[in-house]
């Protein structure tokens, strides 16, 4: 998230990348989260200004969440792989 924040962003001052934090919910569920900022819609994209403004938005909060998705299949295959491997399973 971070590197692709570094990437997209002009003209950062840090204030935005220093409100990203991520926190555990549970054993299976992970948050990404701007804590509320109030530049944090117009930035995704998905703000009122965005419908008057030229600027569109990043979408990086979405892009991330696609990707993830995409590579959550190969992600638990490695890692389920290590566990049967231990289970003594092939």
């Amino acid at each position: 998230m971070q590197q692709r924040l570094q990437s997209v962003l002009r003209h950062e001052t840090g204030k935005y990348r220093s409100k990203i934090k991520t926190d555990r919910v549970s054993e299976e569920r992970w948050d990404i989260t701007d804590q509320g900022y109030y530049y944090g819609p117009w930035l995704e994209g998905t703000g009122s200004r965005n419908e008057t403004t030229r600027f569109k938005g990043y979408g990086t909060f979405r892009r991330i969440t696609q990707e993830l998705q995409e590579r959550a299949p190969a992600i638990a295959d490695v890692a389920f792989s290590r566990y049967i491997e231990q289970l003594g399973g092939s």
